[in-house]
């Protein structure tokens, strides 16, 4: 989301006071929430070539493709959650997020379900409304996409009451959540995303990496990618260092300013990681205007097809780990369909992740649907073979 939300637009003013003062809030945020992320606080001064070896052994197996559907679970009769309706809550919106949205309602609307599809504008207040109003409608299934559940614990625990199964959606936590009346996940690894990021910085610098992770508290799913990044370069690179700025969705509209201020701050940065790849378009024009294209390279995680056509022009986007985004809703459309279907959740759908760098895009047509980059797998068909036969 595992995953990126909308952006709204940035305000640009350079040569006045209004610049000035923009620059100066923008330093002040940026003091105030960096957070010294502990992988390289007490580093020693020299990288291990053993762990160096052991990044570029693993880079190189991330940028293969993938070469088999991994099936989540048994098959079932999906055709079973006829007439029943899902609520399905974004925690806001994005290209990515709006791609898994489409792509989940199309298969489960084949199945005869009806999907009310809500944006929460990164609103708890309109994440409680949305429950609320699926409870008084009986819905069959909800499922939160990047929700929280215990920001909105009362309306978790109203539909657990009437007996309503709630599903997260990209917790980046493989396995069953934790947490009362949340039933299952359809989930990236997020974990794993973030560990090859770090394997990444850790190859491409031969063990200098200097890393700021921007993330964005409160998204679930969020925390598990920058710790993935952290302990990664802890066992691998304990001469690295990273740094963790937590940027509210409030304050999105500062990215470009942050990015310039983050390269000005730290002469030793080389390495800008944000949780969602949307957000490199904001940087990298950022990393142009502070002349820093030979030193700050950008890294990320969702591969849309804009971000990776930005890195085939030879900008500061330099990786993009991806899993394709077809593929993840009809992972959705999977455990949203075994629920309704009363059919135990999986633990895990088995998305595929590939790490994209200008070396393998080469070849590929960025212009075709993004399972087209991840091999030669019909997912498809595979999850039309676990699903069975629509209802007619």
């Amino acid at each position: 989301m595992k995953q990126g939300w909308k952006v709204p637009s940035r305000p640009r003013a350079r040569g006045s006071r209004g610049s000035a003062r923009i620059g100066l809030v923008v330093a002040a945020a940026v003091l105030a929430i960096v957070v010294p992320a502990g992988a390289g606080a007490a580093a020693s001064s020299h990288s291990t070539p053993s762990g160096v070896a052991e990044a570029k052994k693993l880079v190189k197996a991330a940028e293969k493709p993938a070469i088999r559907f991994v099936s989540p679970g048994p098959r079932f009769n999906a055709a079973k959650a006829k007439g029943k309706k899902l609520f399905y809550i974004d925690y806001s919106t994005s290209p990515v997020v709006a791609e898994w949205a489409a792509v989940s309602a199309s298969q489960l609307k084949r199945f005869g379900v009806t999907v009310v599809h809500i944006n929460g504008q990164a609103s708890t207040a309109q994440f409680n409304q949305a429950m609320q109003e699926a409870i008084a409608q009986h819905a069959g299934a909800i499922m939160l996409m990047g929700i929280d559940p215990s920001s909105i614990a009362q309306e978790v625990a109203a539909a657990k009451k009437a007996r309503i199964p709630v599903l997260e959606g990209s917790n980046e936590q493989e396995g069953f959540p934790k947490y009362p009346g949340v039933v299952g996940a359809a989930t990236i690894n997020g974990v794993a995303v973030g560990k090859t990021l770090a394997d990444w910085t850790i190859a491409q610098s031969n063990g200098k990496a200097h890393v700021a992770i921007v993330t964005h508290q409160g998204v679930l799913g969020t925390a598990q990618e920058v710790g993935g990044i952290q302990s990664e370069l802890k066992r691998l690179c304990p001469a690295c260092t990273s740094t963790v700025v937590n940027l509210p969705f409030t304050q999105i509209n500062t990215e470009e300013q942050l990015t310039e201020t983050l390269i000005t701050n730290n002469p030793k940065l080389n390495f800008i990681i944000p949780v969602y790849d949307f957000e490199l378009a904001v940087m990298n024009p950022a990393v142009t205007a502070t002349h820093s294209q030979g030193r700050v390279q950008l890294a990320s995680f969702n591969a849309l097809p804009s971000i990776l056509q930005l890195m085939a022009q030879n900008t500061a986007v330099k990786a993009d780990v991806g899993s394709p985004n077809q593929w993840f809703g009809f992972s959705i459309a999977d455990q949203v369909l075994r629920v309704l279907s009363g059919v135990k959740p999986v633990s895990s759908e088995n998305n595929p992740l590939r790490l994209f760098v200008p070396s393998n895009l080469k070849g590929l047509n960025l212009k075709a649907e993004s399972p087209s980059w991840y091999g030669n797998v019909n997912f498809i068909n595979d999850y039309n073979r676990l699903w069975g036969k629509p209802p007619k």
